[in-house]
């Protein structure tokens, strides 16, 4: 299925600098969306300077140094698709690492044509449309993507027989992608649960946040 890019828009600079916009969903296209589904973010925020008015297309995914080579790895899965690299920001003092770009054409891409929220998306993101109705190679390439960004894989002392048992969790402040997650491993055949509104506590901001979990 053709993409219909007729509602996203390319700046002039975006010409400039060779960016592309995919017309097909393709693995790499797939892989990245889950990954930026898991730890990625569209910031569109405008404003004034002095006389002069600016837009901010923000694509972004954060991450940490010690996680560089899978970074690295997601660039080059962005670069094949966009035919454009995004660079790296060092975020303060800490270990916190980020790739991002500014783009008017992939940012209303990724908005437009892939349903991922902007600004804000932690409480509704959600799997996009056409990941939903591809075949099954492409959702498993999406979940790889997200399983690698945003799924834990833990050993738990079942009947007390040593900590032997694997469990893979995920847990996500948006209902709606736990709900999606659940639709898709029933389309794998993937034996799964779910837990809906576990209250957990941040050290971080000292404050208490409601979770979905899927395992």
């Amino acid at each position: 299925m053709e993409f219909d890019l007729s509602k996203v828009e390319v700046s002039k600079n975006d010409i400039k600098r060779g960016v592309s916009i995919p017309l097909f969903l393709t693995e790499e296209l797939a892989e990245f969306l889950g990954a930026f589904v898991g730890d990625g973010h569209l910031g569109l925020n405008s404003g004034r300077y002095g006389k002069n008015t600016y837009t901010h297309y923000e694509i972004n995914m954060s991450g940490n140094v010690e996680e560089k080579d899978y970074l690295d790895y997601i660039n080059d899965r962005f670069n094949s698709v966009f035919c454009i690299r995004m660079y790296y920001l060092k975020q303060g003092k800490n270990k916190a690492i980020s790739i991002k770009i500014d783009s008017k054409g992939i940012l209303h891409f990724l908005h437009k044509i892939c349903d991922i929220p902007l600004n804000f998306k932690t409480d509704s993101v959600r799997i996009p449309t056409i990941i939903k109705s591809s075949n099954i190679r492409i959702k498993c390439v999406f979940l790889r993507g997200l399983f690698d960004t945003d799924f834990s894989l833990t050993f738990k002392n079942k009947n007390f027989r040593g900590y032997t048992y694997p469990v893979i969790k995920g847990s996500f402040a948006s209902k709606s992608l736990i709900e999606d997650l659940e639709e898709l491993f029933k389309d794998l055949t993937l034996r799964h649960s779910v837990i809906y509104d576990i209250k957990e506590y941040d050290k971080r901001s000292n404050k208490y946040y409601i979770k979905h979990a899927i395992y």
